[in-house]
């Protein structure tokens, strides 16, 4: 990933609850895809966590189905949880301490 700073990630603070919201709810799914830097502001995601989630997290926003079954919801999050917990973007900044 170039461009974005693995330190300005916090993958289990505000990045998480903006994107199951977004993945749960599909008017505030609509506000991300469509001004993620407002919903950044209010939600205070860093540059960082904008730049991943417009890079990483909405194009697959934008393929889910609207509106999502609620019995279909943890299918769903699966994939961002696995984005957001390890493979698919820059570690978190806890990675590998502990």
């Amino acid at each position: 990933m170039t461009g974005i700073d693995p330190a300005e990630i916090d993958r289990g603070g505000a990045l998480r609850h903006v994107t199951h919201k977004a993945v749960a709810d599909a008017g505030f799914r609509q506000a991300v895809v469509w001004s993620p830097a407002d919903v950044g502001r209010r939600y205070g995601l860093t540059t960082g966590e904008v730049a991943f989630l417009e890079r990483e997290l909405i194009p697959r926003l934008r393929r889910l189905p609207v509106p999502i079954e609620p019995a279909d919801l943890p299918a769903n999050l699966e994939p961002f949880d696995r984005i957001l917990t390890a493979g698919d973007g820059p570690p978190s900044p806890s990675a590998g301490s502990g």
